[in-house]
């Protein structure tokens, strides 16, 4: 068997209930907390009352949208103005990668340059790094468990990770009642981001033996999950989401991602939500990287246990999976495409981009631009 390492936050406290609790454990990294948390994130008054209870000094700060350099350089000056003992994130993937970001940068303003220079390499030894505790309020990105931040640098039309072991959460704090409330569409873009991350995990070339059996144990019942969330759902399906979207941030983080998110992150820059891009992307995906395969005489086996999941979760044959996927994102109103503001126009240019992302390269197999065209032309 070969050799792989794996990574994970140093401590991970997953249950419903478990943000109770919340205050002791981050209170125990120093007496100042910074706060970085989505606008609507719940928790967030009881949070810092029982922060202040224990005589901590707290700020918060809002992180608006999907962080950007910009937005990134400002809330390093905060944090360089306010000089917390510990980073917070509370809120989605976007408020995880921000507070992950500035928890890596303060101390390490290189990293900034390596950011918005892609002529620079992300493999740089780093210092100082502040306590970073991950929250997370939606069940999808799996940044709560992510040794990566992702950036949008709009100045060169690209997303970029800042990628490094040292970035870790040393804290991971997951309780499902945090997403009970989540609406009907953020709950299906989130989710989609999980199966979707849990699909390109097990399929890609990385992964080893210990990502395919995480991934393995959550893509169909994630998917059947979903599916129950959209006729109204359960406390136990938040429960399996959020279990999943913590098992696809671990997977993604040891095995790389492909296709679909090296798409993402191209189109992700032009103001696209990142999890209804890879749930209107993930069965073009599938079925342009299921055809390439099978033609080029490649193993199939994890493709067909992928197909197969998703026949049971939705309940249908296994020769009619990817369709059925695409007709259950349809049924349920995930955006199309052109609803994302993308354009046919835009296909070669996007497919080009696509091509080159660092998703791509762990890829089950390698796509020629047409191939990765040809994802974009069913997704529409």
């Amino acid at each position: 068997m070969a050799s792989f390492s794996l990574y994970a936050p140093d401590n991970v406290i997953l249950g419903r209930g478990c943000f109770d609790n919340a205050a002791l454990k981050i209170g125990s990294f120093g007496k100042k907390i910074l706060i970085f948390k989505s606008r609507s994130a719940p928790g967030t008054e009881y949070l810092v009352n029982d922060l202040t209870k224990i005589d901590k000094s707290v700020m918060t700060v809002n992180a608006e949208k999907e962080p950007t350099a910009s937005a990134l350089s400002d809330a390093l000056e905060v944090a360089r103005k306010y000089k917390p003992d510990c980073i917070v994130s509370l809120g989605g993937g976007s408020a995880i990668d921000l507070g992950k970001a500035v928890a890596g940068l303060y101390n390490n303003p290189i990293l900034f340059e390596i950011l918005i220079n892609p002529k620079m390499v992300d493999n740089y030894e780093i210092e100082g790094v502040l306590p970073f505790i991950a929250i997370p309020t939606t069940a999808g990105t799996g940044a709560e468990a992510t040794k990566n931040a992702v950036i949008s640098v709009p100045s060169l039309g690209i997303k970029k990770s800042i990628r490094h072991n040292a970035l870790m959460p040393n804290l991971a704090i997951i309780d499902p009642a945090l997403t009970d409330n989540m609406p009907r569409d953020l709950t299906l873009a989130t989710g989609l981001d999980a199966v979707t991350q849990l699909t390109e995990s097990y399929l890609s070339r990385k992964s080893n033996s210990l990502t395919q059996l995480i991934c393995a144990s959550h893509i169909e019942s994630s998917l059947m999950a979903l599916k129950n969330l959209m006729r109204g759902g359960s406390y136990r399906a938040r429960d399996i989401m959020c279990n999943a979207s913590y098992a696809s941030g671990l997977s993604l983080a040891n095995s790389g991602l492909g296709v679909i998110h090296g798409i993402a992150s191209v189109i992700g820059v032009r103001g696209a939500p990142h999890g209804a891009i890879c749930g209107r992307l993930l069965s073009p995906g599938l079925k342009v990287n299921e055809l390439v395969m099978r033609n080029r005489g490649l193993e199939m086996e994890r493709m067909d246990k992928v197909r197969t999941w998703i026949a049971n979760a939705l309940n249908v044959q296994i020769s009619e999976a990817f369709s059925a996927l695409d007709d259950f994102v349809n049924s349920n109103g995930l955006p199309r495409l052109k609803d994302m503001s993308i354009c046919k126009n835009q296909i070669s240019d996007i497919a080009a981009s696509a091509k080159n992302a660092s998703s791509t390269k762990s890829n089950p197999v390698t796509l020629e631009h047409e191939e990765v065209s040809e994802i974009l032309r069913l997704a529409f």
